[in-house]
């Protein structure tokens, strides 16, 4: 959704920029920003620059899923006297739904980090250093041919605009996938925990009954050497004798 109803009084004086009002819906909600921006590292004075924004409607476009419709709430606050500007803050997903496979963590690093607008020849300073916490409770939705949860998520972005880093988890609140037959997730953490590359750590455990058993699927290790480990209660066939991992699949 585009900006509407915009309003904007601000001015510039003495290298800063004072922004009095600036304020527009987007979509069903509101973005607003007032406070001062320094550009002079040798004023006294901080910058002090609040971004405030209430249910605001953003598509996070992404080059797998195409896009992520999200609503945000929470308030940002950018510091400093020069480049890199420090930027901090607290940002709610009051909902966000995406209906094709994706990377929440790359996705989130697509969204701060253009590719298109980087330099070719060499990289560009950045212009902010990152300190923001980005939750979900219950409200982060995954619907595809072989998903479908609804996740929460607590995650840690720090950094530069030109090389962010993502650390945190993402936890299934309740979901199913698809591995031969439904299974429903009774327990499911994906771990960030390295910030270069966007390779967590998955715990994964879904069950499904079949026929008179109850087999288990647990996933496990990073996602790019994922480990699928099959088991099934009770251990053991009609004839009484344990049921191997070809019999369990």
């Amino acid at each position: 959704p585009a900006f509407n109803n915009c309003e904007l009084v601000a001015r510039i004086e003495n290298k800063k920029l004072i922004v009095e009002t600036l304020a527009a819906d987007k979509g069903r909600g509101r973005v607003s920003v007032n406070g001062v921006l320094q550009f002079d590292p040798n004023s006294v004075d901080d910058s002090r620059l609040e971004i405030s924004m209430q249910e605001a409607a953003v598509i996070v476009p992404a080059p797998v899923i195409k896009s992520i419709d999200t609503l945000i709430s929470g308030s940002l606050f950018i510091t400093g006297r020069q480049r890199p500007f420090k930027m901090t803050g607290d940002l709610e997903l009051i909902k966000a739904r995406a209906n094709r496979d994706f990377d929440v963590r790359r996705e989130i690093l697509n969204a701060i980090q253009r590719k298109e607008f980087k330099s070719q020849i060499a990289p560009r300073e950045p212009f902010f250093d990152f300190d923001l916490n980005i939750h979900a409770n219950k409200s982060l939705t995954v619907v595809n041919r072989n998903l479908q949860a609804t996740l929460s998520t607590s995650l840690n972005v720090t950094g530069t605009d030109v090389d962010p880093r993502v650390t945190g988890q993402m936890e299934f609140d309740r979901g199913k996938f698809i591995y031969k037959r439904d299974f429903n997730v009774t327990q499911g953490i994906i771990t960030f925990d390295d910030p270069v590359r966007p390779d967590p750590r998955l715990d994964i455990l879904g069950q499904s009954d079949v026929d008179s058993y109850r087999v288990y699927v647990a996933i496990t290790g990073k996602a790019s050497d994922p480990r699928v480990d099959l088991s099934v209660d009770p251990p053991t066939g009609p004839n009484g004798l344990p049921l191997s991992k070809v019999d369990i699949l």
